[in-house]
């Protein structure tokens, strides 16, 4: 996907990489040191089925001095109400560790 956000899917047989499937179980976006590594590998390409196919699902951001929530979809930022981001991936851009924990379900304090 554009912007450096690798797709994970909810199923994961080794060598039966769900092409097509869609069924993401989460989308973030990742440090480029991340994606080349050896350590995650490329389990198979999903080519998009247009432009639009390419762009990561929304995301929310959350302004704590405001406490003002947006949307982010497509590079673009918009101010958006609570009810339009609940349950979204927050925008953020994690590292290695960070993409280890939520695989395996690991959760750390802030």
């Amino acid at each position: 996907m554009r912007r450096a956000r690798p797709a994970v899917v909810r199923t994961r047989e080794p060598g039966k990489p769900p092409i097509g499937s869609r069924d993401y179980e989460f989308v973030v976006g990742v440090y480029d040191d991340v994606l080349r590594s050896e350590t995650v590998p490329v389990v198979g390409h999903d080519p998009s089925k247009d432009a639009d196919d390419e762009w990561p699902p929304s995301h929310s951001v959350y302004h704590p001095l405001t406490g003002r929530t947006d949307l982010y979809y497509k590079g673009v930022m918009r101010a958006a109400e609570e009810h339009e981001t609940r349950g979204l991936e927050p925008s953020a851009v994690w590292d290695m560790h960070h993409l280890i924990d939520r695989l395996t379900g690991v959760q750390r304090g802030n």
